[in-house]
Parts: structure tokens; sequence; C-alpha cells
């Protein structure tokens, strides 16, 4: 009876380590991008998403490159990052502009569409200074 049981156990487990391995596994892309990581906290944060849906979920190397946004864009346009996450446009737009028609850069989507560049200041400083 033991053996009968053990050898049933040992069937099973053949049966379940082949079914294991003939599933899809996570992809083995032979890949290594650089993505420039800006200095603010959502592009921050986009950059570490897709740092690590790409190292966990297509096996890439990813390397973050930290910096501020004209030194980190122009960097960009010469090959050295493969990927910005965000980017305010109005920020760099002549460059950017130039870049996309020579074919350095292509915009993929928008994060966040209802987003506004701008800068806020208080009621209160702006009651203080109208002008």
């Amino acid at each position: 009876m033991k053996s009968k049981t053990l050898m049933i156990a040992a069937f099973t487990l053949i049966l379940g380590l082949g079914a294991l391995a003939s599933l899809p596994g996570r992809a083995e892309a032979a890949c290594r991008v650089r993505i420039g990581d800006l200095n603010w906290d959502s592009a921050n944060f986009h950059g570490q998403v897709a740092a690590f849906i790409l190292e966990h979920g297509y096996g890439c190397r990813v390397r973050l490159i930290y910096g501020g946004t004209l030194p980190t864009m122009a960097a960009h346009y010469e090959g050295k990052n493969d990927l910005i996450m965000e980017l305010w446009y109005d920020s760099t737009k002549d460059q950017y502009d130039i870049a996309e028609k020579e074919g350095k850069v292509r915009k993929l989507s928008v994060n966040t569409p209802d987003s506004i560049q701008g800068w806020f200041i208080p009621r209160f400083v702006q009651k203080a200074n109208p002008g």
C-alpha cells in the first residue's frame, strides 16, 4: 500500500513539474534600457514603475540616470537615454520639436492628460502682490 501511494505521489509530481515547465515564463529579452530619471516626484515614480516592469516582466537590464530637465533632455536628444517617462513639454518645446522632426525622439503617450503646467502661489501672496 505504501509503495502504491508513493508511486502515485511521484507520478503526480512528475506530471505537475512537466505542466509547470510547459507554462510560459517571464519573457527574457536581451535588452538594456537607460531611463532618464527626472528630479521631481511624479517623473521619478513613473521611471521607477517602468524600470520594475522592464526588469521583472521582460528581463531587461535597466539603468536609471537621475538629473534635471534640461541636462536630462539634452542627453536624451544625444541618445544617452532611451526613455523619458514624463516631460513637461513647455519646458523644452523648441528643442523637443527639432529633435522630433529629426527622428531623435517620439512621443508615445500622455501620462496625465488633465494636468496643467504653471506656477502656483497661495492666495495671500497673490493678494499681497496684485500686479
